[in-house]
């Protein structure tokens, strides 16, 4: 399904606005659609959502990352020596987590790789049906009638 650029544009910001935490209603405010509308973007537009969605999202936990890490560097400068303790560790805890090799992402979503196999049948049973009704409605040459 080909989607405008326009929709293609709400969408994205759309993406970008609910992985940042906005609800439905300031998405809605924004784009100047009903709720009811945009509530139905992830699933009508799953693709293109979860892609969008999955980007936006990662952004967003790398950037709330980067600002934890700011705030736990500030905590290990303060006086209280439980707090620079406690910072230190999380720290610690945070550096290590980072440096364990992450899993390689699928190449296609589940999703995708399941829309395209349910066009390829689709196509592939329009293929059988055509075939079928040449088949049927063919007449045979002088050869073949021999």
């Amino acid at each position: 399904m080909a989607i405008s650029v326009r929709m293609q544009r709400a969408i994205h910001r759309a993406a970008d606005m609910k992985a940042a935490g906005s609800s439905w209603e300031m998405i809605a405010a924004e784009l100047q659609r009903t709720v009811q509308r945009v509530k139905k973007w992830p699933r009508v537009y799953a693709i293109e959502w979860q892609e969008l969605f999955g980007k936006f999202e990662k952004q967003f936990l790398e950037e709330a990352a980067a600002e934890s890490v700011l705030a736990l560097r500030k905590q290990l400068r303060v006086e209280a020596p439980l707090v620079s303790v406690q910072a230190a560790e999380k720290l610690i805890r945070y550096r290590i987590s980072r440096a364990k090799p992450t899993p390689k992402p699928a190449a296609k979503s589940n999703k995708r790789r399941n829309a395209e196999e349910r066009e390829r049948q689709f196509a592939n049973e329009l293929d059988e049906e055509a075939r079928r009704a040449a088949a049927a409605t063919r007449v045979p040459t002088t050869i073949e009638a021999t």
